[in-house]
C-alpha cells in the first residue's frame, strides 16, 4: 500500500492540471448529491406538511357510492415516522403491525364509523299491560340505544367505532425468509375482515445504464471524460 501511494504521490508532482481535476471531480460528486438531498428534503417536507393540514373530503364515484379521499405521505422511512408518530397513530396500533416487517411497501389506519338509525320490531302479540322504557348501552366498542313498548321495540341509534390498520410488505418469516405480504388489524373485536385483496406496484430495476462520465486513467493519472455504458452484476 505505501508503495502504491508514493507511486501516485510521484505521478503528481508538478501536475496541476490532473489535481484540479481530481478536486473539481470530488466537488462536483458532493454538489450534486447535496443539491439532490436538499431537494429530497424540501419535497419531503412539503409532502409532510400538506398531510398534516389536509382533511379527508368525499364524493361520489359513477355508481352512487360515496369515495374518501384525503392527501397520502410518500418518501423514505422519515414519511413513515410521521404516519407512526402518536400524533397520528394515536394507539400504536399500526406502528406495533409495521413492526414485524422488514420493508414496508404501503401502510395506513383507516378510521370507521358505523351508524344505523331507527331499527323498529313491532310484536305479533302485544303485551296486554301498556308500558315505554328508553333504553341505551355504551360499551367501550359500540354504542346503543332503542325504546321498548308493549307493542314494539326500536333500536334508534347502533354506532361501531373501528380503526383499520394495514401494512403491505416484505415480512419476515425465519431468519433469512421473507414474504411479501398483506396484514389488517382491526381495534374493535366486534368487526371481522373476510376479504383482503391487494396489489402493489414495484418499479422495475434497470440495470443498463448510460451517460457521462468523469474519471481519471489509472495507468497514466490523466483525467478522462467520455460516455459510458454500465450493467449492474448485483444490486442491492
Amino acid at each position: 500500500m505505501k508503495k502504491i501511494i508514493k507511486y501516485i504521490e510521484k505521478r503528481l508532482q508538478g501536475k496541476t492540471t490532473l489535481i484540479l481535476s481530481v478536486a473539481l471531480l470530488v466537488f462536483s460528486c458532493l454538489f450534486m448529491y447535496q443539491c439532490t438531498e436538499t431537494k429530497r428534503l424540501k419535497k419531503h417536507a412539503e409532502n409532510t406538511a400538506t398531510f398534516l393540514n389536509s382533511e379527508i373530503s368525499y364524493y361520489k364515484n359513477k355508481l352512487g357510492q360515496e369515495v374518501a379521499q384525503k392527501e397520502a405521505l410518500f418518501g423514505q422511512k422519515e414519511s413513515l415516522d410521521v404516519l407512526l408518530s402518536k400524533q397520528i397513530d394515536s394507539t400504536q396500533q399500526l406502528k406495533k403491525l409495521v413492526k414485524q416487517y422488514k420493508k414496508v411497501k404501503t401502510a395506513g389506519n383507516i378510521i370507521q364509523v358505523t351508524r344505523i338509525d331507527t331499527v323498529k320490531v313491532e310484536y305479533d302479540n302485544p303485551i296486554e299491560f301498556e308500558f315505554s322504557k328508553n333504553w341505551s348501552v355504551n360499551d367501550k366498542y359500540y354504542f346503543i340505544a332503542g325504546k321498548s313498548t308493549n307493542t314494539f321495540t326500536s333500536v334508534d341509534t347502533l354506532q361501531l367505532d373501528n380503526t383499520i390498520s394495514f401494512a403491505i410488505g416484505k415480512k419476515k418469516t425465519g431468519f433469512w425468509n421473507t414474504t411479501f405480504q398483506a396484514e389488517v388489524v382491526n381495534g374493535n373485536p366486534f368487526v371481522k375482515t373476510t376479504g383482503l385483496d391487494t396489489y402493489s406496484y414495484i418499479e422495475k430495476k434497470k440495470r443498463f445504464g448510460i451517460g457521462p462520465y468523469i474519471g481519471i486513467d489509472f495507468l497514466t493519472l490523466q483525467p478522462a471524460l467520455g460516455l459510458s455504458l454500465s450493467f449492474d452484476l448485483i444490486q442491492f
